[in-house]
């Protein structure tokens, strides 16, 4: 994955290293910030944000997820579990032995089905087959994590849950620098490259710490650009 910002520097991901972009000026950070947020989260596309997989443009909604709160990540939120589903479905499809459980298991459900309605002296219809996707949302099928005060725990759950069931390729923080100690984003920031999910930071604040396998692009109000390097180590 690469990312291209304003046509000015590009982030051209790979499975060591992640990215920093730290502003000198608020208002250019608030505006790549609401620029990232508004592509996370719609079908939007834009002139100053473009991404590549190879030499396919790809749009980062559905592709990345926006850290809008450090201290609750909506993991039940219809649009994770729509893509839970979907990835269950998928998995089941491509398993011959499973696909067929599936069909018997449901036909049985119908047959119980149809002799309690028996008795019933009322009319009925339904769908003679129902999708693999309807049946896990029948089931109210939810990601479940433990609960914790610590957001930091919660954030490696979170990681987890993205890395484990492969719902996003990128994760954007903005400003989890002024959330963390610097032991804790240095683990973060490891656990998600073991966990091969691509992170990107937005802050609003230049920060003096360069973690392990940073890259952090520093950028002036007069869009000068200062790059800086931490020590390469494998995740």
């Amino acid at each position: 994955m690469t990312i291209l910002i304003n046509g000015l520097f590009d982030l051209d991901y790979d499975s060591k290293k992640f990215y920093s972009i730290e502003f000198r000026h608020r208002e250019l950070y608030n505006k790549l910030v609401n620029e990232f947020y508004i592509l996370t989260n719609s079908n939007s596309v834009s002139k100053q944000i473009l991404v590549f997989d190879g030499e396919k443009e790809e749009s980062l909604n559905k592709k990345a997820y926006f850290v809008s709160n450090y201290f609750e990540y909506n993991i039940r939120s219809k649009q994770i579990l729509t893509r839970v589903f979907r990835l269950l479905e998928d998995n089941i499809n491509l398993n011959h032995e499973l696909k067929s459980q599936f069909l018997n298991k449901t036909n049985e459900m119908i047959m119980i089905l149809d002799e309690a309605l028996k008795d019933i002296n009322i009319d009925f219809i339904w769908e003679e087959e129902i999708s693999i996707f309807e049946f896990f949302k029948a089931l109210g099928l939810k990601v479940n994590i433990s609960d914790t005060d610590s957001i930091y725990q919660k954030l490696l759950s979170f990681l987890d849950v993205v890395s484990e069931l492969q719902l996003y390729k990128l994760i954007i923080f903005p400003n989890i620098k002024l959330f963390f100690s610097e032991k804790q984003l240095e683990e973060i920031f490891k656990y998600a490259l073991y966990r091969r999910i691509k992170v990107l930071c937005l802050d609003s604040a230049e920060h003096k710490k360069l973690y392990s396998n940073e890259i952090k692009i520093i950028v002036d109000e007069f869009y000068d650009i200062d790059i800086k390097e931490g020590e390469k180590l494998d995740p």
